[in-house]
């Protein structure tokens, strides 16, 4: 699965493992489940750098696709 976070200015696209999944909470930030060892283990999607510096690390089987898209002003 891949999914597209918006951090500071721009866009990631993150590469997760198998069997992962993204859980809508009700206040304002998301889940991402990522199946580590036996064990699901969720990454909050705040603070907003938190995924895309995981996923630069190669940390819990997440990994960055590409370059970051910078958003730009209108």
């Amino acid at each position: 699965m891949r999914i597209k976070h918006y951090s500071e200015g721009r866009f990631y696209v993150i590469d997760c493992p198998p069997g992962s999944r993204v859980v809508r909470e009700a206040s304002s930030y998301d889940l991402l489940i990522v199946p580590f060892g036996e064990k699901d283990v969720p990454i909050s999607s705040e603070p907003e750098e938190l995924l895309p510096l995981l996923a630069d690390a190669g940390r819990c089987g997440l990994s960055l696709v590409g370059e970051s898209e910078a958003v730009l002003a209108s």
